[in-house]
């Protein structure tokens, strides 16, 4: 192997490397994440379910109510941060109830969910 073909791999190598801290540098960006991530990202206290469901919440308002204005929500749920902070309080203890722990949902407005909820 020549010196030519060394510095190709080395060159190879460190870009692949940027290339690799650049990926882990970016932001986490929930919007987009699937359920196992946003758990994941959970259990490594990197996020709660509580600025989760603000986020959400915030994401709702700005897309539905403003901006585009889109108006496919009916209602919030009242008790939606409350929910969230019990969920990240079980978290805590080492509860976790399922694959959908601590994750907001968003509902059609035709199925009954048991709470404070009009429609």
């Amino acid at each position: 192997m020549n010196r030519s073909s060394i510095s190709r791999i080395l060159l190879l190598a460190l870009l692949a490397s940027s290339r690799a801290a650049a990926a882990d540098a970016a932001p986490f960006r929930h919007a987009e994440a699937t359920v196992a991530q946003l758990q994941a990202e959970m259990a490594a206290g990197r996020l709660t379910s509580e600025q989760l469901t603000r986020d959400y919440m915030q994401r709702i308002l700005d897309l539905d109510q403003g901006g585009p204005g889109v108006n496919a929500v009916i209602e919030i749920n009242p008790d939606a941060i409350s929910m969230a902070l019990d969920a990240d309080a079980k978290r805590r203890r080492g509860i976790v109830l399922g694959p959908l722990h601590g994750i907001p949902v968003l509902l059609k407005d035709n199925i009954d969910t048991g709470d404070k909820m009009q429609t």
